[in-house]
């Protein structure tokens, strides 16, 4: 199962690729909304796919993460880095996909057990 951190475009077309791939999905999002899921919806040509990825907000879940894509914009990375960091498992995949340069020694200090 993945979780993914941000759910702006580049979170949901990411979500939306691996539920399509029927890879297990999970977006972490900032705000505290009542639903449990949100509809995507894919447009190929002229073929249009809808799918339903559980969505939970980033600190009131609490399940464990071994596989976390960020995509977030640069200057939230470190914080949704401390967000997760708890729940991140000892051998926990961490893919950082954002806009910009330089925050991957930021985040070394702060994981320094993860690659």
């Amino acid at each position: 199962k993945y979780c993914i951190v941000g759910a702006g475009s580049i979170g949901c077309l990411i979500a939306s690729a691996f539920k399509k791939a029927d890879i297990r999905v999970k977006l972490l999002i900032k705000k505290i909304i009542p639903q449990s899921a949100c509809n995507l919806i894919c447009h190929e040509g002229s073929h249009r796919s809808s799918f339903s990825i559980p969505i939970a907000h980033v600190q009131l879940d609490d399940e464990k993460i071994t596989r976390v894509i960020i995509t977030t914009k640069i200057y939230h990375v470190l914080a949704a880095i401390h967000q997760i960091k708890s729940r991140l498992t000892e051998d926990a995949e961490i893919i950082l996909c954002h806009n910009g340069m330089g925050i991957s020694e930021e985040v070394k200090k702060i994981l320094p057990h993860h690659n």
